[in-house]
């Protein structure tokens, strides 16, 4: 199973802050989980290096861009 760490992920984002999309994070544990809509001050600038960076921390398949 996938762990991720959110100070690891928060560092990762945050050379791309200030933009206009906004990062949901689908959270699951033991059977349990949910999204979690992260605070407009936490919108990016989405470009290929941020999701490359994400797909490598995350997996490609746990990476998703909604349009």
């Amino acid at each position: 199973m996938l762990q991720a760490d959110a100070g690891h992920l928060a560092e990762l984002i945050t050379p791309f802050r200030n933009g206009t999309c906004p990062i949901v994070v689908e959270y699951s544990n033991h059977g349990v989980g949910g999204e979690l809509e992260l605070s407009d001050a936490w919108s990016v600038k989405l470009d290929d290096p941020l999701l490359s960076m994400l797909r490598e921390l995350l997996a490609p398949e746990n990476v998703r861009v909604v349009y």
